[in-house]
């Protein structure tokens, strides 16, 4: 029995634990458009300075709630139609459904002066739509070319920038 113990001992000494991602506050970064999303091996790294609106959701679920998603999960229009489950959609909003970190997909109304921006067709709607993180009591997590970064607003100031048009449950709680 002791023999067998010992071959089990240097057995699990052998196994290699990946390590979990690192613990911390809400991701920050400057915004930039075409930046994200990343790989696990780069999220791991832990040192974004960089980064758009799905690098952001990739980021708060891997470092806040240890769920990495592929880029391809991600990116739209696959992330918007394969990942997760809808909680919302058809621009219906119902605040009292969504639990801290629903992503969130909106059309963004104006531009960075203010002026409206035209409607998309409906393929071109989906691929351009804005995402971000539902993190409760109101607010929400998302990187803008508004702020220049990642941020966290309120959902009034939300609606005033993005039309919210789906929002959608990754995380199994």
């Amino acid at each position: 029995m002791a023999q067998l113990w010992k071959s089990c001992e240097r057995k699990l000494s052998r196994v290699r634990v990946p390590p979990s991602p690192p613990r911390m506050n809400l991701p920050s970064f400057i915004y930039k458009y075409d930046a994200g999303p990343l790989t696990e091996t780069e999220l791991r790294l832990g040192k974004i300075e960089v980064g758009n609106c799905r690098l952001a959701v990739q980021a708060y679920l891997y470092y806040c709630h240890h769920t990495f998603l592929k880029p391809s999960q991600v990116l739209l229009p696959n992330g918007y139609f394969d990942t997760g489950e809808f909680v919302t959609k058809d621009n219906i909003i119902d605040f009292r459904k969504y639990k801290i970190g629903d992503v969130i997909y909106a059309e963004r109304l104006v531009d960075k002066d203010g002026k409206k921006v035209e409607k998309k067709d409906n393929e071109d709607k989906i691929v351009g739509l804005h995402s971000a993180i539902y993190i409760g009591k109101n607010n929400i997590f998302h990187a803008t070319m508004f702020e220049g970064r990642t941020c966290v607003w309120n959902v009034e100031k939300f609606v005033k920038y993005y039309k919210i048009v789906a929002v959608k449950r990754i995380l199994r709680k």
